[in-house]
């Protein structure tokens, strides 16, 4: 195995963990990452520290934009309308808080982003219960067909 290190360990591992995330944890991850950074934002603001706010907000924009623009609007029916609603509210709410720095507006977004992220999260825990379930089931159809060893080879208990 060769190493790239052009790309830097973070991304390496970042690649790694997006092979073996799936893809409803995945936006649980983004969601969790919208939250940490309103929160971050809120305490710069309260510090006073306006370009870390602006900056802190700017990166949960920016994880918005990418989830929106991640919508199959053509095939995602009712919940990708209702995502996209969401999304475009949200990221005005953001845009909203550099503007106007009211300390309970970030906390009142921060809740219903942590809402949002609670039914992913249900998603996600539904998704991987059906996944281990057929694989359980695709194990125990191998299982109780017990193959013969290969010829030439001998097998003792």
């Amino acid at each position: 195995m060769s190493y790239d290190y052009s790309k830097g360990t973070k991304f390496i591992a970042y690649d790694t963990a997006m092979g073996n995330v799936s893809k409803t944890r995945q936006v649980v991850m983004l969601y969790d990452g919208i939250i940490s950074f309103i929160q971050r934002a809120k305490e710069a603001l309260i510090k006073k520290n306006f370009q870390d706010n602006y900056n802190f907000i700017d990166r949960a924009t920016k994880i918005i934009t990418g989830l929106h623009s991640s919508l199959d609007k053509e095939n995602g029916g009712d919940v990708a309308k209702a995502l996209d609603s969401f999304y475009i509210d949200l990221h005005m709410k953001l845009i909203n808080l550099v503007q106007n720095k009211n300390e309970a507006d970030y906390d009142k977004i921060a809740e219903e982003v942590k809402s949002m992220r609670a039914a992913w999260d249900t998603v996600d825990a539904e998704t991987t219960a059906k996944k281990i379930d057929n694989l359980e089931a695709n194990l125990a159809n191998n299982n109780s067909e017990s193959p013969a060893p290969p010829s030439g080879i001998s097998v003792s208990v």
